[in-house]
């Protein structure tokens, strides 16, 4: 779940980004795993979805996969933080994100997709 006030806007990176609404400093927490903020879909539950229904979480691309396979997809405007080399945001832990450089109100929070991906689809993200 996000911890800070954003906004979601118009991206320069790509499509709709998520958008600081105040200063964040060095350290912060933005984003935190609560019960709440995911959805988890074990391989075997997505596989029993209907074409549509795999189909619209794939397109959509607001997931990321879990040690153990399952589909984890964000249930807040977390899902809109887009992809950066040089991330303003990075993993604590797997259960949160924090700031690694002061970013100002209207910067765009990006992390780096790489972390979230299985190795064969980093190529997508080599920015």
């Amino acid at each position: 779940m996000l911890t800070v006030k954003t906004r979601l806007d118009k991206s320069e990176i790509s499509g709709i980004g998520l958008f600081a609404s105040q200063v964040i400093l060095p350290g912060d927490i933005v984003w935190k795993m609560s019960s709440i903020s995911v959805l988890k879909i074990s391989k075997i539950q997505y596989e029993l979805l209907s074409d549509i229904e795999q189909k619209f979480i794939k397109e959509k691309d607001y997931y990321w996969l879990d040690d153990d396979g399952s589909y984890m997809i964000p249930m807040d405007d977390g899902r809109f933080i887009n992809h950066s080399s040089s991330p303003n945001l990075v993993e604590l832990d797997d259960n949160h994100y924090i700031a690694s450089r002061k970013i100002e109100p209207n910067e765009e929070l990006t992390i780096d997709y790489k972390k979230l991906v299985p190795k064969e689809y980093w190529e997508a993200y080599m920015l």
